[in-house]
């Protein structure tokens, strides 16, 4: 099979309505918002569920970190994130595909602390066009690592979404986003849970 069908194969699987990428294929929704950082872009598990959880998983390894993520998956590179994990198609997601993403800010960086990374978040979100939404917010901790959280729901192309966001403070500082139709939000939280505790520092 020639290369140039591959690669159309290749791009006919990244979803195109994802609700980070209104901006088209290859941009993450809230990077391009987080213009000051450059490089960004999107409860605690015991070990026995994580285990359970995770049984068959993969691992991904990005600069200096490694996550585990579920098998059936999709790992897509974005320029400007760290990586996105996309889930497999479902018919009740209308063309959307539910989605995670990551982003590492060094430490030194003068928006890496979790309290102006945080607040930056919510500037970006909460802009008319999205109809934005704070649900909650909260601080905790997942394996032992402290961390903020936040809920939300917004519009994208019509469709309204839910999205969850945890800054986890480690060597560096990780945000983790997942965001899905609002109705499906609860089906994939505890795996975006999951894959946020099994951060590893390389």
């Amino acid at each position: 099979m020639c290369r140039g069908h591959n690669e159309a194969k290749r791009q006919e699987r990244i979803p195109r309505r994802n609700p980070f990428l209104p901006y088209g294929d290859g941009a993450v929704w809230f990077v391009k918002r987080f213009w000051w950082i450059g490089i960004l872009v999107g409860c605690v598990v015991g070990g026995v569920v994580w285990l359970l959880l995770w049984h068959g998983g993969h691992v991904y390894h990005g600069s200096g970190y490694a996550v585990t993520y579920p098998k059936d998956w999709k790992v897509i590179q974005f320029r400007l994130v760290d990586v996105a994990f996309v889930a497999p198609e479902s018919a009740d997601e209308q063309g959307f595909r539910s989605n995670i993403n990551i982003v590492v800010v060094p430490r030194g960086d003068d928006i890496s602390t979790t309290g102006k990374v945080f607040q930056n978040i919510l500037t970006s979100l909460d802009v008319p066009e999205n109809h934005f939404v704070l649900l909650g917010k909260q601080d905790l901790e997942i394996n032992g690592r402290k961390c903020s959280s936040l809920q939300y729901t917004i519009f994208s192309q019509g469709q309204k979404l839910k999205g969850t966001i945890y800054i986890v403070d480690a060597l560096k500082t990780y945000i983790f986003s997942y965001t899905t139709l609002e109705p499906l939000h609860p089906r994939f939280m505890a795996a975006f849970t999951a894959m946020v505790a099994s951060l590893q520092n390389a």
